[in-house]
């Protein structure tokens, strides 16, 4: 029997998947716990176009995406920190405080998606990534200077 999946089901495939299963394994477990429907005219139909509008929102993030990496990539933010002697900053300048720099520019970076690779503890000119997407990273420098 060919039904579409609602939700993942292990071993069968993920919500949204049009699979073939034993009839028994239908009636029993799919369709009574709302895991499946049959795949008629109707379901197909609302199966390609959900379909549709995820390739289409994907298409859409990925160009944002890709003008964000434009931008990042030939950007470089400032941070202010306070600092000691021998430019020694109190603290470490952290993916927050990189965030807020950018944000200052006008872009929207999500701190859990920006990777430093150490600690920045001194002032100086230093370059982090940013994931802005899936296998998509930005090169973002950033001017580490006295408040």
């Amino acid at each position: 029997m060919k039904v579409v999946l609602l939700t993942d089901v292990k071993g069968s495939g993920k919500a949204g998947e049009v699979v073939d299963v034993n009839d028994g394994y239908a009636r029993n477990f799919l369709l009574p716990h709302k895991k499946a429907v049959v795949a008629d005219a109707q379901s197909l139909a609302v199966v390609k176009q959900k379909n549709d509008a995820r390739i289409a929102r994907e298409a859409k993030e990925k160009a944002t995406a890709e003008e964000l990496k434009k931008v990042l990539d030939n950007t470089v933010v400032e941070v202010k920190v306070k600092c000691g002697d021998g430019d020694r900053t109190y603290g470490s300048v952290t993916a927050q405080d990189i965030a807020n720099g950018v944000a200052a520019l006008g872009y929207t970076v999500d701190k859990k998606k920006i990777v430093l690779s150490e600690n920045i503890r001194t002032l100086g000119t230093y370059t982090v990534d940013v994931k802005v997407y899936a296998n998509m990273t930005a090169k973002l420098k950033i001017n580490v200077t006295r408040a």
